[in-house]
């Protein structure tokens, strides 16, 4: 980001810019090595007098200490460290951290007292600085000795001052203070100590304990307040000033992160919020918001027009464009010039070495979903034979035959890894920059020469080049990123472009850029081309001569891929692009977004990949040697991708596929090129004063003398009013599946009174009619405890009996209110619920899955950012026992998804199905009277808790505490039952409004058809026959045939367990969860079982309000699959998560993924199937960013606080409206008058 002279510029923007620069650089190079002179820098500006001041004796500063202490690793540990550090060392203070517990209470805010304590008994220093951890400096011209020395002027008695502290809006805050190192500070401090205490009755915090004391003499005279901009201000995320001038603001001396986790969501708030703002640690001002001036956008353009202008004495660009977007993709500045057609963002170019940070990510996404490794060598032993046989070239004696030379050899000593391909250290070279290996290539002879065109034949130079050093000595710019493309193609079987296409380019939507040999000629259709790739141009002499590039050709090889014959593409410098497509793809590395598409929410990479590109790669005796050998022409060339890494290393260094570069580094070296010439620091030293970046200096709220509010293009609209339905479409989600005769809408809450998604009027409830409760509640046998389900097809039979447990046998054992634990039967649930928007202020506020009564006493209240900041790593479980059988799956369901001739229609087959609740389960009975776990669960309810901070709608649990064993049970006819749809979209489906009450798109009706779907769609694929068939080691546990008049779907049950001990447990703590399996298929290669999950998503209608901005699938999915799954990730990442956790939970090899659609947008009756997608539940998992680890600790927490309950009955209820839970505890008896009362009700008619 420009500035004016000697202030920052954050990542996003150098990084961008010095891209930008350098590809105008890399067009008026061609392949001329003729010296040219530098063109002379931009004029300076004038310089200013210094004041002229009397002569004072000089002062010398007080002694100061920086301290703070460290209680863990964070993701901001080595930023933290490094900016306290250089701060310091600029002012010559000393910098003092500690790891270690130093107080005797075991609250790690104590530490503090003890660290001064010994600081000032050492004599050392006349003041010390404590600063937490959890703060940068973002201004290193101001010293904090200076500081304090303006706070000391302003008091009366300045002698006898101990404290400069600050407020926030809740007081005192002790995030950043000064303390004169002084015996008689340390009486306040001690004082301070002596007042905690660990009691609950007399407890205080380090800062409560001071504002204790301070209320009397001494200590109320021995203290300062300065303001809080001074020395401990906020960031705009954080609103907690004592007033307006607490807010940080570019050009303030710190920034602290004071309770982030509460303020931001995900795993690492702070972290997150950290990377916000842009650090420059050499003089240089944090800038955080991205807004340019009139005068900076006019003197960048002059600037860069000025570049292209005709000169005699210097060299000039042909061709210049300057893209600059922020982290959120928004274009901020974009301005091209030329001699002849003016570039745009849409121009495509050739991005040359800039390329190898897309292989980069290419490699880290395989690597996510555990296909290959950074550092495990057989990844290159197993795919890439040919490399790891290459020996290591030492040299060349000269034989006695004139230009004859032998060649030397030595064989390789250590391991080749992919980590060494991506930063440089695998021992190869590249002609260009090695005269050894550019003398060798060609004493070849010229067949050989000619295929060492990367435009024309990549492969053949990677066969034709050996290693220059043993793997790990050295670091040489190299094919490295060239062996990495050879790897995708191998691993993942599809060629190069393919690959890229389908997983990043795709998904984020980027239609302007590919690689050389996937575009050729095809460049031509792309927007803003004239018909070739954006020519290159040299000089020579007065004249600009084009250079059109080599027309790529696809070489076919009988030697070059064993595993598949794809044409490979050259990631080392292959790729073409736009600018805006570019720096769209690459602000996927900022920190601000960590792997997260800004436009689309689609996640291309997990953060920890983020990171793990864009940090130092290389050793510190390799850090500085990445010139081992003379180059053909010497010369200094800038690093592909000047990323700004937030460990901000000074000396630089190799990322993956890419530079990481200091702040500094990027300003003096960022954009010189070949030849020196003008750098990012020349260029923003030229611009005027008066030009800046950041905000308006006024923060205006009127406009004509009117108040007004200000307005985010983030902030929702919703209709004022909707006149295009009427009142006569009054046909309800309940006529709509009778016509289909669909005979279970009791088994998920058709009670129209009882069901969580009915529609509740905003009038008096006398003004609407429900269907009668009497007769729906015996209607069918439920989805409840022991509760089976039958699918009929149309004109089927309907009704049934009343609701039973499973095995008749273990019907209602042991009755109610005896040892078993709360068997009751499936009934409907109370309450309804509305659906809107999530995070945002429903126009109407939904209604909670639960009614909560008066009796019902809070016992706890847990916020989701504090969900969202646990981890319980937890091993995978075991199995205990399998129930049911599986029938084989069809494979011919996999065959080209999207394709018209796949399409088939979904059928209604008469099949029997449980969802048996946890209490009601006779084989999870059965354990735990053997004491097998503490924690018994299905993973239903199971999945919902782990994927609780994903969740928008409310839902509840049952938790019952007997014998200090706990069930987690659902309702019956619970709305975890239901399958969602869209509920994670930013315009969510909407309410049924009044009128309109029947909406087939409407949430409830919505979730009925998902739900129907989900359940007919696994019967259907599976090929049912007794040949097809494997049986588990015992029958199925719910079905009875002597009673049940349908066969049982295709269904096993995988009874496991899980350890979520914790180090400090006395006693170990186990979780029974059972899991279920919908079929099994052969492995293809070893011929073994394979057990799958089969979900189903829905295509509505993606026209309608609430699709989310949905593709069409019909025309999308075959050519944009990864697009079409991206966008359901986003609108429906808890039903997606749950499916994900469900799989893992039951150790299923393989996940399906089918897409339905209906036949007519209009009807919800009538679906076909599209095709279905293949995804391995860990991958996927992993493509999601889902956190296995916080899950389980989300369950370990909750569990904790039942356990230390007394024994009963509690219910866990997600907020309608709020990311909350609130744990209820509830009389034995909730819910059993319930269920008696339906039980009661008289049975209708099968026959309707």
């Amino acid at each position: 980001m420009l500035i004016r002279s000697a202030r920052g510029i954050p990542p996003s923007f150098a990084l961008l810019l010095a891209f930008l620069v350098f590809l105008g650089w890399q067009l008026s190079q061609g392949t001329s090595h003729d010296e040219q002179p530098p063109p002379p820098p931009p004029p300076a500006p004038a310089p200013v007098e210094p004041e002229q001041k009397p002569h004072e004796e000089e002062q010398k500063p007080p002694r100061l200490a920086v301290i703070t202490f460290v209680t863990e690793q964070r993701s901001y540990l080595h930023l933290s460290l490094k900016n306290k550090d250089h701060y310091s060392r600029r002012h010559g203070y000393d910098f003092i951290t500690d790891y270690e517990q130093h107080s005797a209470t075991g609250n790690p805010v104590f530490w503090k007292f003890n660290m001064i304590e010994r600081l000032v008994k050492t004599g050392k220093y006349d003041w010390i600085w404590w600063v937490d951890f959890d703060t940068l400096v973002t201004n290193t011209d101001i010293a904090v000795h200076g500081i304090i020395d303006e706070e000391l002027q302003s008091a009366k008695n300045a002698d006898e001052i101990d404290y400069i502290f600050t407020h926030d809006c809740n007081g005192l805050n002790l995030g950043s203070f000064a303390v004169r190192a002084h015996e008689r500070s340390l009486d306040f401090i001690r004082r301070a100590l002596e007042l905690h205490s660990t009691s609950e009755s007399n407890h205080y915090s380090e800062q409560d304990a001071m504002v204790e004391l301070m209320k009397d003499k001494p200590y109320s005279d021995r203290f300062i307040v300065a303001p809080q901009s001074k020395l401990n201000a906020f960031p705009e995320e954080i609103k907690c000033y004592e007033n307006d001038d607490g807010k940080w603001e570019p050009g303030k001396f710190i920034i602290h992160f004071a309770g982030a986790w509460a303020h931001v969501k995900g795993d690492d708030p702070t972290g997150q919020l950290m990377n916000n703002p842009v650090i420059y640690l050499s003089r240089q001002h944090a800038i955080n918001h991205a807004k340019i001036t009139p005068e900076t956008t006019a003197a960048l353009s002059r600037f860069i027009d000025n570049a292209t202008k005709p000169s005699t004495n210097s060299p000039v660009l042909p061709a210049t464009l300057v893209h600059i977007v922020d982290a959120k993709s928004n274009v901020l500045f974009s301005h091209g010039s030329s001699l002849d057609t003016l570039p745009t963002s849409s121009s495509i170019a050739i991005i040359q070495s800039l390329t190898k940070i897309i292989g980069a990510i290419a490699y880290m996404q395989l690597v996510e979903r555990g296909l290959v490794t950074l550092d495990d060598p057989t990844t290159i032993t197993d795919f890439l034979p040919e490399l790891a046989a290459k020996k290591v070239l030492t040299g060349y004696d000269t034989d006695p035959e004139p230009g004859k030379k032998e060649w030397r050899f030595e064989d390789r000593n250590g391991d080749i890894t992919a980590r060494m391909l991506l930063n440089h250290t695998y021992g190869g070279g590249h002609t260009y920059f090695n005269k050894l290996l550019l003398e060798y290539i060609q004493d070849l002879g010229e067949d050989v020469w000619a295929k060492t065109n990367e435009a024309t034949d990549p492969y053949g130079v990677l066969l034709a080049s050996p290693l220059l050093w043993q793997p790990g000595t050295h670091t040489n710019y190299g094919q490295g990123l060239d062996w990495i493309a050879v790897l995708i193609e191998r691993i993942s079987k599809k060629s190069l472009q393919a690959y890229l296409q389908e997983n990043i380019f795709d998904p984020l939507g980027l239609k302007e850029i590919g690689l050389e040999p996937a575009f050729g000629g095809a460049v031509t259709v792309l927007p803003g081309n004239t018909g070739k790739f954006w020519p290159r141009k040299m000089r020579s002499g007065e004249e600009f001569v084009a250079l059109d590039p080599v027309e790529p050709e696809i070489v076919n090889r009988d030697d070059a891929f064993p595993q598949g014959e794809y044409h490979t593409g050259c990631l080392g410098t292959g790729l073409v692009a736009s600018a805006g497509d570019y720096a769209h793809l690459v602000s996927l590395l900022l920190p601000q977004n960590s792997g997260v598409d800004p436009a689309s929410g689609y996640r291309v990479l997990s953060a920890e990949s983020v990171r793990e590109i864009v940090s130092p790669q290389l050793p510190e005796h390799l850090r500085n040697d990445s010139r081992s050998l003379p180059v053909s022409d010497a010369f200094h060339i800038l690093l592909p991708v000047d990323l700004s890494s937030q460990y901000l290393d000074p000396e630089g260094s190799y990322g993956l596929g890419c530079g990481v570069q200091g702040a500094d580094r990027v300003l003096e070296r960022g954009g010189k090129g070949r030849r020196g010439g003008t750098s990012l620091l020349d260029l923003v030293s030229a611009l005027p004063d008066t030009a800046g970046w950041g905000p308006p200096v006024s923060n205006e709220t009127m406009l004509d003398g009117v108040p007004f509010a200000p307005y985010s293009k983030a902030d929702k609209l919703g209709r004022m009013a909707d006149w295009t339905e009427g009142k006569d479409r009054e046909r309800g989600g309940r006529q709509q599946y009778g016509n289909r005769n669909y005979r279970d809408q009791q088994v998920y809450g058709a009670n129209q009174q009882t069901n969580p998604f009915a529609i509740q009027a905003a009038e008096e409830e006398a003004t609407f009619s429900v269907v009668d409760n009497t007769r729906t509640s015996a209607r069918g046998r439920g989805f409840g405890r022991g509760g089976g389900t039958v699918f009929r097809g149309r004109g089927g039979a309907r009704g049934g009996q009343a609701q039973r447990g499973g095995r008749g046998t273990f019907q209602r054992v042991g009755g109610r209110g005896g040892n078993q634990y709360d068997n009751r039967g499936g009934r409907g649930g109370r309450g309804g619920r509305r659906f809107g928007w999530r995070d945002d202020k429903p126009q109407r506020n939904r209604d909670a899955s639960v009614q909560v009564k008066p009796e019902w006493e809070v016992k706890e209240e847990i916020d989701f950012s504090r969900l969202s900041k646990l981890n319980l790593d937890t091993h995978e479980g075991e199995d205990i026992d399998k129930y049911g059988f599986l029938y084989y799956y069809d494979r011919s369901y996999d065959k080209q998804p999207g394709a018209k001739t796949s399409e088939r229609r979904l059928n209604v087959l008469d099949r029997a199905a449980y969802n048996v609740t946890t209490s009601s389960d006779p084989v999870l009975q059965e354990l735990a009277d053997k004491d097998e776990a503490t924690v018994f669960a299905t993973d239903n309810v199971l999945s919902m808790l782990m994927c609780a901070t994903k969740s928008v709608y409310s839902w509840d649990l049952v938790f019952t505490k007997k014998n200090n064993k706990v069930f987690i049970d659902k309702r019956d006819g619970s709305s975890l039952d239901m399958v969602t749809v869209n509920e994670n979209a930013a315009d969510a489906p909407l309410e049924i409004s009044e009128g309109n009450k029947d909406s087939i798109n409407s949430p409830g009706a919505l979730m009925l058809e998902a739900t129907h779907i989900n359940n007919v769609f696994p019967l259907q694929v599976v090929s049912e026959s007794e040949t097809n068939k494997v049986s588990m080691p015992h029958e199925h546990p719910f079905y009875n045939e002597e009673v049940e008049t349908d066969p049982p779907a295709s269904k096993a049950y995988r009874y496991r367990r899980f350890d979520l001990s914790l180090d400090k447990d006395e006693e170990p703590l186990h979780l029974v969860v059972r899991t279920e399996l919908d079929a099994v298929v052969k492995n293809n290669i070893n011929g073994e079982d394979q057990y799958l999950t089969i979900k189903a998503l829905n295509e509505f209608d993606n026209k309608a309000q609430g699709a989310g901005g949905a593709l069409d699938w019909r025309t999308k999915l075959a050519s944009q699959r990864g697009a079409v799954l991206a966008t359901e990730m986003k609108n429906n990442s808890c039903k997606l998560a749950r499916w994900t956790v469900q799989s893992i939970l039951a150790k299923a090899d393989t996940m399906k993924l089918g897409f339905v659609s209906r036949t007519n947008p209009k009807n919800n009756n009538d679906h076909v199937i599209l095709g279905v997608l293949t995804n391995k539940p860990r991958d996927f998992a992993a493509q999601m960013a889902l956190n296995l680890n916080n899950g389980w600790a989300i369950v370990r927490t909750i569990v904790d606080m039942v356990l230390r309950m007394d024994e009963g009955k509690y219910v866990l209820v997600k907020d309608p409206n709020k990311s909350l839970l609130r744990l209820y505890s509830v009389p034995l008896h909730t819910f059993e008058e319930e269920d008696a009362e339906e039980m009661q009700a008289p049975a209708e008619d099968d026959d309707e």
